[in-house]
């Protein structure tokens, strides 16, 4: 299994020679196997390894598999990172359930953790059966083909090396090596969903059809290709539209003009643009939301789980509910990697070798010669101006955000990038004349904003 996960590793880009790799180790036979996966061709690859573990403190046992990893890590010569936080905390914070909420918490920490020590990739061990269930799960609550696409070999910074790898395989990896691992008895509860799926629908499923995991985990691959060209058509027919976490302002004519498949892909993008997700955004909505695209004059609101929308002459708004007032911040950009900054924004910066689709608003690119780490992400000051492409002479944020009717609420959160007292980039709207790759670039830095 060894040269296979090595094989899916180099044909998936899923880490470059020399990466340094944040492993989640749950203490589960999962993990402990991509642990030991990882550990054997970390050699051929040149990979360096740190080992993150959470402790959610809603298990009795919890405080056991923890000191099974770090023991684990010693054997195996690993950097060990634990986090422990109170089961408290999390049912505070949950919102969508326990499990919602502990994903959530986890992911905060994996991601700090990984910048933390400038790991470019964290390495996750969901596997084929994992994949199969979140089909079977979606399909149920009723997703179209984005949500059964599932989950992705490379999802952001996270990769999943073991995407195609069964259960069963892995077990038996386990038991070649002698490897031993933790037992979490939460995945036995069946009164949580998706352990019902695995313990009481997959083996009905199995009457039908042995292989049903091979076959969910083909149609996931399918549909996530077909996803990736939708993803590229969304873009660029979006591209130019007044798009921002919080609003938007998009012409209804082009909206109109679509096929229904596209306009619907169209308008869930805008709606995750706008509201940072899509919870509780279903079917019933997005037909509602082209319904009022296409409605005759005259001004009509409608309101989305967190959105309102509403229609003004030629032009179709969306906009958030009112949030708090945001304090002024200033995060320094040292990796690649995402950055969540208040507000609800997420900029992710990247490396890349060739040009990719771009629009100066959601996503732009530099020359990385010209253009390299520390950089500052930060709120708008007074008085700030830039040079905008196409433009000439340097022009008042404020004057930009006036023009492309940006709410106050929005301003005051809204990222700008700045190197050396120059700002680059006003995210979601407008960057700066200067830096692009041309051709004499070797490397290219990529900085995107993410739904």
């Amino acid at each position: 299994m060894k040269n296979e996960v090595l094989g899916e590793i180099v044909d998936k880009k899923l880490l470059q020679k020399g990466d340094r790799v944040l492993v989640a180790v749950s203490g589960g036979s999962d993990s402990v196997a991509l642990l030991h996966l990882l550990k054997e061709i970390a050699a051929d690859l040149n990979l360096s390894l740190v080992v993150a573990h959470l402790d959610h403190g809603l298990r009795a046992q919890s405080a056991k598999d923890a000191l099974f990893v770090e023991g684990l890590c010693r054997l195996w010569d690993l950097p060990f990172v634990l986090h422990r936080t109170a089961g408290s905390e999390i049912s505070a914070a949950r919102r969508g359930g326990v499990e919602q909420a502990a994903r959530k918490m986890r992911r905060a920490f994996l991601e700090e953790t990984a910048r933390r020590f400038n790991c470019r990739r964290i390495a996750l061990g969901h596997h084929q059966d994992d994949q199969a269930e979140t089909v079977l799960h979606r399909l149920l609550r009723g997703s179209g083909p984005a949500g059964l696409a599932a989950m992705r070999p490379v999802s952001g910074v996270y990769v999943r090396p073991l995407l195609s790898v069964s259960r069963s395989r892995i077990r038996r990896y386990l038991d070649f090596h002698g490897l031993t691992f933790c037992h979490d008895e939460s995945n036995d509860d069946l009164r949580y969903t998706r352990n019902l799926i695995r313990h009481r629908l997959l083996p009905l499923c199995r009457l039908i059809n042995p292989r049903v995991e091979d076959a969910l985990a083909r149609l996931a691959r399918r549909l996530s290709c077909e996803e990736d060209y939708w993803r590229r058509q969304v873009m660029e027919t979006v591209s130019g539209w007044c798009l921002a976490t919080g609003s938007a302002c998009v012409p209804r004519k082009e909206i109109n003009r679509l096929h229904p498949a596209l306009r619907d892909r169209v308008l869930r993008h805008l709606v995750e643009i706008v509201r940072g997700d899509l919870r509780g955004v279903e079917e019933k909505h997005i037909a509602a939301l082209a319904q009022l695209a296409a409605g005759a004059q005259g001004r009509k609101e409608l309101h989305l789980p967190g959105v309102t929308a509403f229609r003004s002459y030629d032009e179709l708004h969306l906009e958030t509910h009112p949030s708090a007032a945001i304090e002024p911040y200033c995060q320094k950009v040292t990796t690649p990697g995402v950055y969540r900054l208040p507000g609800g924004w997420q900029v992710e910066f990247t490396l890349a070798s060739k040009p990719g689709l771009c629009d100066g608003r959601t996503a732009v690119e530099f020359d990385e010669a010209r253009v390299t780490f520390p950089l500052i992400l930060r709120s708008r000051e007074a008085g700030d101006r830039m040079t905008v492409a196409g433009m000439s002479g340097r022009r008042k944020l404020k004057d930009i955000f006036i023009d492309e009717k940006v709410p106050l609420d929005i301003r005051r959160s809204c990222p700008v990038l700045e190197h050396e007292g120059q700002i680059l980039w006003l995210a979601g709207l407008r960057r700066c004349n200067d830096y692009r790759p041309g051709g004499k670039t070797k490397k290219i830095l990529r900085v995107a904003l993410l739904p």
